[in-house]
């Protein structure tokens, strides 16, 4: 190895060098320790996702979102009856919802009846949810919205059917032909507006998956549950996971913290029913079961064994990068890497913890938890009303709504109208000048073709 340059005055570009020595050409590739150690942990996948930087809300961000969305809705249809003595019985933010959440609970049905996967329907719902963010049932039917969703689903997650077998399966037993075009032409007006709402971001990262793993992870417990234990165990978080679907949950909380949930829900029933003597409580609001509680404990060591790891790699392979540069360094520059004496030493540096996220010793993951079951808990609830009596409302909000439509068509109202989203009459303008253009098309076919003929006439009689 060559001896170390002479100091310069001033470094050309491209080059590092400090005071009293120059980096040769073959080191200056080497990380400096700015970019060597990185400020933080690696992060998960699911948060760089566009479902966690684009749809995760609080609370009173839902409530906003969807308040004005209402609103935009109630002002353009009474622009619509501006003129005509009126009074329109419009919907508010609740009744809305509980009209959607009636579709949604279609959705696991027809998802039996087309033989489709659970996440397909799960999917589905997702996108519905989405959609109604930023639009009102006021402008789009949930009904026409969530077949459209449902057939989105089954491309985006890869499971194809055709349009002509999912409009007649859905349209009854013993279809009419208007009703399965009927069908047809909805989805095909409806689809690439419900694609636009969504922002063409059809990846989903589902519960379900979620709950599948934690059921799988609870096997490696030492003891593992009994079979039977755990059979029930996974039934039980089914159920649980079917009922955050018609909630807000995954507008809310993670996948991870929806699964645990669900988990826990679960165990807490079926651990308190072989345990007459300590009732479980509700969801397991309020603590982890015997079961949860070592699982957390078993990923928050091996977190931090895997954090741990990684930090001991950093201080090797760091060492190694100054052994390397220590011919070039001189006596006064001492053994750190040139350019890094601003930052702070490797046993110093604030690393976030990747075990962070799995830790419930300060009580935050539990708080996150009982959240989600709290959510669980209003949805049972609401459950016990009686059907008839929840019926009757979602016909009235329907007799509502259908009272609030314009009285006759107008030409850009739909309910993206803001978000720059096609709208009903917007669509409708564009069928017009498609088929016109499909006209003008065939006529001039035809004129061609007449040409065409009397130009091979012309040929044949010269």
């Amino acid at each position: 190895m060559s001896a170390p340059a002479e100091p310069q005055s001033s470094s050309p570009a491209g080059t590092s060098a400090s005071a009293g020595f120059t980096i040769p050409a073959e080191l200056r590739a080497l990380p400096t320790s700015t970019e060597f150690v990185p400020e933080q942990a690696p992060a998960l996948a699911y948060t760089q996702s566009s479902q966690f930087l684009n749809w995760r809300f609080s609370q009173d961000q839902l409530a906003t979102v969807r308040k004005s969305a209402n609103q935009r809705a109630r002002q353009r249809a009474l622009e619509s009856w501006k003129g005509k003595e009126k009074e329109l019985p419009f919907p508010d933010v609740d009744d809305e919802l509980e009209l959607i959440k009636f579709y949604l609970g279609k959705v696991p049905g027809l998802t039996r009846a087309l033989a489709l996967p659970d996440f397909v329907g799960a999917g589905a719902m997702t996108y519905m949810r989405r959609f109604y963010l930023h639009n009102s049932c006021l402008e789009w039917h949930p009904k026409n919205i969530m077949l459209t969703c449902l057939f989105l689903a089954t491309k985006t997650e890869n499971v194809p059917i055709s349009l002509h077998n999912f409009a007649s399966k859905v349209a009854g037993k013993n279809p009419s032909r208007e009703a399965v075009e009927d069908n047809m032409r909805s989805i095909r007006e409806n689809e690439f507006l419900v694609s636009q709402n969504l922002q063409f971001e059809f990846m989903l990262f589902g519960a379900g998956r979620a709950v599948a793993g934690l059921l799988a992870d609870l096997h490696l417990l030492d003891p593992p549950p009994p079979i039977a234990i755990w059979n029930e165990l996974a039934q039980g978080s089914q159920e649980a996971l079917a009922l955050s679907r018609l909630t807000d949950a995954e507008l809310l909380y993670s996948p991870a913290q929806i699964g645990l949930a669900c988990v826990r829900s679960a165990e807490a029933k079926v651990l308190g029913q072989a345990n007459a003597k300590e009732p479980a409580p509700v969801f397991g609001i309020g603590q982890l079961g015997s079961l949860t509680k070592p699982f957390l404990l078993s990923k928050e060591r091996l977190a931090r064994s895997a954090a741990a790891k990684a930090r001991k790699e950093r201080d090797a392979l760091r060492q190694v990068d100054e052994e390397r540069l220590r011919p070039y360094l001189n006596s006064t520059s001492g053994s750190a890497v040139p350019g890094t004496d601003e930052a702070p030493a490797q046993s110093t540096a604030k690393i976030p913890n990747p075990a962070l996220a799995l830790s419930h010793q300060d009580g935050s993951l539990l708080g996150v938890l009982d959240e989600c079951a709290a959510l669980l808990l209003k949805e049972t609830e609401l459950k016990k009303t009686d059907a008839a009596v929840r019926m009757e409302r979602v016909k009235t909000i329907d007799r509502n709504i259908k009272a609030c439509k314009p009285p006759a068509p107008v030409a850009g109202s739909g309910s993206s109208e803001a978000a720059g989203t096609p709208s009903a009459g917007g669509a409708g303008e564009h069928g017009k000048k498609r088929g016109a253009d499909e006209r003008e098309a065939g006529e001039e076919d035809e004129s061609g073709r007449e040409a065409k003929r009397a130009r091979q006439g012309g040929s044949d009689g010269a």
